[in-house]
């Protein structure tokens, strides 16, 4: 588990560095081999998001944890960083008007918190109110047999389909949206956590899965971008089937395989995976620093300059987090 955190916490930065790199979306050559780059490594990083959430089933549900126990140790946790670099975040843009009168400041202040004062903190949004939900559909998980588990998937498998490009446009009457969106991914790392596959056959599994959607991602990802006439990031829905499969394919392989314990890049994955959370807090600020000074996915080449702006990114990320965390009452706000 702390290799596949370090892992997707390395992605999400990947991500949003190579993302820059997807702007114009044409046919001349320097152009599109930018472009091409990014989507590269746009696609191949997708797999972070599902892969935090399936962690997040895999530890927190199917354990018999009393509410209060729960509020106090997990959902405080999550909240206090939260809002503490919502608050840096909003300090940080500072796009408001002068002219405006206390009442109006205070409005525009309460909206920004409500509604997200960074694009990155829509992750926070949306895991809170998984939290919320996590005691109770625990309960479900405690009581349910393996079947019953199988259902829920096999109905959000179905939610998950229509975001193919050609069923895009299809609908029905029958409400599905209690089986919809992130809490999938919650419930599927819980049930992928408790299946017994040999380890070679899992990592050869695991390898083809997340090959075949990685590669659906990048292909698809060209394909309606060329129809368009402009970067297309469809594909990139992280709801889609093709980025379930990465995820599936990267937790898989990473559930199945040895890896050694011991050595200095185990203690850099355990470390990172530790403070994952204020990582992924802070890191934006952090790349918005870097970008001043030049340091930016179009740093000496793209395909050099995307790797190393995200792993400078993410060491930065890291020593700011570790060091705050040893401050008085720092542990509230590191994440």
């Amino acid at each position: 588990m702390d290799n596949l955190r370090a892992l997707a916490t390395l992605a999400v930065i990947v991500a949003h560095v190579a993302y820059h790199l997807l702007g114009k979306f044409d046919k001349s050559p320097g152009t599109l081999k930018t472009w091409w780059i990014g989507n590269i490594y746009d696609s191949s990083a997708r797999f972070a998001v599902p892969v935090f959430l399936m962690i997040t089933g895999t530890l927190l549900l199917g354990k018999n944890i009393p509410l209060g126990v729960f509020i106090k140790k997990r959902f405080v946790r999550l909240l206090s960083p939260f809002l503490f670099w919502s608050i840096i975040y909003l300090l940080y843009t500072n796009n408001y008007s002068s002219s405006q009168t206390f009442g109006e400041t205070v409005h525009w202040i309460f909206d920004r918190l409500v509604n997200g004062v960074s694009p990155h903190l829509w992750y926070m949004y949306m895991l809170i109110g998984i939290y919320l939900v996590i005691p109770i559909i625990n309960k479900w998980i405690l009581n349910s047999t393996k079947q019953e588990i199988m259902f829920f998937l096999a109905i959000w498998a179905l939610t998950i389909i229509k975001n193919i490009k050609p069923l895009s446009g299809l609908s029905t009457k029958i409400d599905l949206s209690y089986f919809s969106g992130y809490l999938g991914y919650v419930i599927l790392g819980y049930y992928l956590s408790g299946i017994q596959i040999k380890e070679s056959q899992a990592v050869k599994i695991g390898l083809c899965l997340l090959a075949g959607g990685t590669l659906t991602t990048i292909v698809g990802t060209y394909y309606v971008s060329l129809q368009a006439g402009d970067s297309d990031s469809f594909y990139y829905n992280l709801l889609s089937p093709n980025i379930v499969v990465a995820g599936i394919g990267m937790f898989l392989l990473f559930k199945n395989m040895k890896m050694g314990t011991g050595g200095l890049f185990s203690k850099i994955t355990r470390i990172v995976s530790q403070y994952s959370y204020g990582i992924y807090l802070i890191h934006i600020l952090v790349l918005g620093s870097l970008d001043y000074f030049k340091i930016n996915g179009f740093l000496f080449n793209p395909i050099i300059g995307v790797p190393l702006t995200s792993i400078i990114c993410l060491a930065i990320s890291l020593l700011i987090v570790w060091v705050i965390s040893k401050l008085p009452y720092g542990k509230y706000i590191a994440g």
